[in-house]
């Protein structure tokens, strides 16, 4: 995961493993906001999804509306629910669909 970071951190951040590990685990709570930039990158969300719920709640949405997309019988549905609020997406696709 660590040269997963690197490559996809939009700054090159060198996070080591045993860095990960340590916020994995607890060990280290407190990341700087380098490390959580390139987490941001490399899984593809926004920085916010970490600390922030609100921004974590309408990531999972979207990326619940994106999984719909795969199946042919949603994605006409899918593809108009940009734009939608977060508790509209759940709808859309709920949690437990």
């Amino acid at each position: 995961m660590a040269q997963g970071l690197r490559e996809t951190s939009s700054d090159g951040a060198a996070i080591s493993a045993s860095a990960i590990q340590q916020l994995r685990t607890g060990v280290k709570s407190n990341p700087k906001l380098q490390t959580i930039k390139a987490l941001a990158d490399f899984f593809g969300v926004p920085a916010g999804y970490f600390f922030d719920d609100e921004v974590a709640e309408r990531t999972r949405a979207e990326i619940r509306v994106i999984a719909a997309m795969r199946d042919q019988g949603v994605r006409r549905v899918a593809l108009r629910a940009n734009g939608l609020s977060t508790s509209s997406l759940n709808r859309v696709c709920p949690v437990n669909g």
